[in-house]
């Protein structure tokens, strides 16, 4: 009989024992991709010209590069996930954001994030800065549309967004404080075995909080920059297909933009949408469809290795302790 130790060496490493996971996910978002693209290009092509659809294509292709830089920002500090992953992570994730109804695609990136950065408390508060970030803007189009009349609707939209910000804004500034006067309250008050277990993950979500608060101090003004540019860069992209819509509160791009928002995943359910809503939504899948396959034969490679700048930050100081 083999003891459980000698059972675990003998074991294949976990990522060979689950060696058929990459090709499903290749096959079936290969498969998934090429549709999009044919559907995408179907649509855009019946409702503009070449030349709008390319220079649309290469500005929501800078925005996302833009996004994906800033993803990359944000995860190296907080998850020690190297840059490269982090980008290619985006461009992977991007269309599960984009498609999914209701923003419940956001659960893919949290996933994703989780599974290579290892730390789920830390890959919550990288989201809940992402999200943050656009929110500000989306929250800054809301009131310059209702300032010109034209998105009265969008009211309770944007005290939603207030909410949201609001509670990140308690969440980063008080947090950290709360979070160790709960730790205190449980030592002096509970000191139940059962308990005490629970201190090490409230300090896990302690430090995480901590940590995002100070890389909003450290990287915040790069973050807003990148932020800035990359709804400018979206806002000229959608500008292009401003002239096909039908409805005339959507001629102005930042009315189309707001639509494109909350509207695109329509028009994979088939739904009737305004000329202009389809065109530029159909652009910016057709973008990401194509970049897809490449992105994630790159990226589920490395996800074996991550997060790669924490083991090479450890070993560093391992070796540091060994020489002093």
């Amino acid at each position: 009989m083999l003891g459980q130790g000698s059972r675990r060496a003998l074991a294949p490493p976990r990522w060979r024992r689950q060696h058929w996971q990459a090709p499903v996910v290749l096959g079936v978002g290969s498969a998934l991709a090429l549709t999009a693209i044919a559907f995408a290009a179907s649509r855009v092509l019946a409702i503009a010209p070449l030349w709008q659809i390319g220079l649309a294509m290469a500005l929501y292709l800078a925005a996302h590069a833009l996004r994906a830089l800033r993803l990359a920002v944000l995860a190296s500090v907080m998850l020690g996930i190297s840059v490269r992953s982090a980008v290619l992570m985006h461009f992977v994730t991007a269309p599960a954001v984009l498609l999914v109804p209701f923003k419940l695609g956001e659960l893919a990136r949290l996933q994703q994030l989780w599974l290579t950065g290892k730390h789920f408390s830390g890959a919550l508060v990288v989201l809940i800065i992402e999200r943050a970030l656009d929110a500000v803007m989306l929250m800054v189009l809301i009131l310059w549309l209702l300032r010109a009349g034209d998105a009265a609707a969008a009211s309770t939209l944007l005290l939603l967004i207030q909410g949201a910000l609001l509670a990140g804004l308690v969440l980063f500034l008080v947090g950290p404080r709360l979070i160790a006067g709960l730790q205190r309250y449980i030592v002096v008050n509970h000191m139940h075995p059962a308990s005490l277990r629970v201190l090490p993950h409230i300090d896990v979500i302690r430090r995480n909080v901590a940590a995002g608060g100070g890389l909003l101090r450290v990287h915040g003004a790069v973050l807003v920059l990148s932020t800035v540019l990359i709804w400018t860069l979206e806002l000229l992209a959608i500008r292009q297909f401003a002239e096909y819509a039908a409805d005339p509160a959507l001629q102005s791009a930042d009315a189309l933009l707001l639509g494109r928002i909350t509207e695109e995943w329509r028009l994979l359910f088939g739904q009737v949408l305004d000329p202009a809503l389809i065109a530029s939504s159909a652009v910016n899948i057709l973008v990401l469809a194509l970049i897809w396959l490449p992105a994630a034969l790159v990226y589920l490679p490395r996800m074996r290795a991550e997060p790669r700048r924490r083991a090479a930050t450890e070993h560093r100081a391992l070796h540091s302790d060994v020489r002093a």
